[in-house]
């Protein structure tokens, strides 16, 4: 009840305010720790970050499950996109393929399987952008795997760490080859947050990004966030 609250009033804010951006970011737990930099595991539904961009976070969804079945939203996120299409919202930043990657890597074992996922879920992306006036849209390639706080029950992992770092590296090379120039692009979260060349995890996330052994910290999505507005700036 309370997080139906806190939604009521977000839309409300979103219907009666001024609109002081004009991005959405929408995902799974990920997009909240980048929109926000936070540290903070208090997540909601629906926010709005400190730039005012509007966050849907839509819990431990599947890439896989985005692409096959659609997105779902709940009635109150419905209630704000279509506020977000009348208020002329035109950036969609999203993140989803982390958890594909880190609990399903034994299923995209074949560049066939990884390339039917991300083919699925760009027209998923494209489908969403068509309807609800999305002129623009960045995709986060999917926050590399680490084997830092393995006791975590909260993020089972399956597969050993130099397995999931190849399909992690193997589904952003398909997201970025399926992708539609100007219109869904690509941003290569593992180049910028993922171990460097030198190191025996090379791939793998890095531990300064490292939040808790699956998202990134607030200096991770400070990173992150400078090429998102690079992108959003037309840079």
């Amino acid at each position: 009840m309370k997080n139906i609250k806190s939604d009521i009033l977000q839309v409300l804010k979103m219907l009666l305010g001024k609109s002081i951006s004009k991005t959405i970011y929408i995902g799974d737990s990920h997009i909240w720790y980048i929109a926000t930099k936070t540290k903070s595991t208090k997540k909601s539904r629906i926010h709005f970050n400190s730039n005012g961009d509007l966050i849907l976070w839509l819990g431990p969804k599947l890439m896989y499950t985005i692409g096959a079945k659609g997105f779902k939203f709940s009635i109150l996120q419905k209630a704000s996109l279509y506020i977000a299409n009348k208020k002329n919202y035109k950036n969609l930043i999203a993140h989803f393929g982390e958890i594909d990657c880190r609990v399903w890597s034994s299923k995209l074992d074949n560049i066939e399987n990884i390339d039917l996922i991300s083919k699925r879920y760009i027209l998923q992306i494209e489908n969403l952008c068509n309807f609800y006036g999305f002129t623009r849209s960045l995709l986060i390639s999917p926050i590399p795997p680490s084997d830092k706080g393995q006791l975590n029950l909260e993020f089972p992992r399956n597969g050993s760490l130099a397995t999931r770092v190849q399909v992690t590296n193997r589904l952003t090379q398909s997201l970025i080859a399926n992708r539609r120039p100007n219109y869904i692009e690509v941003l290569n979260s593992q180049s910028l947050v993922g171990s460097n060349p030198y190191s025996a995890d090379f791939g793998a996330l890095d531990e300064i990004y490292s939040l808790d052994g699956c998202h990134v910290n607030p200096a991770g999505a400070e990173l992150l966030k400078r090429y998102i507005d690079e992108f959003l700036h037309g840079r």
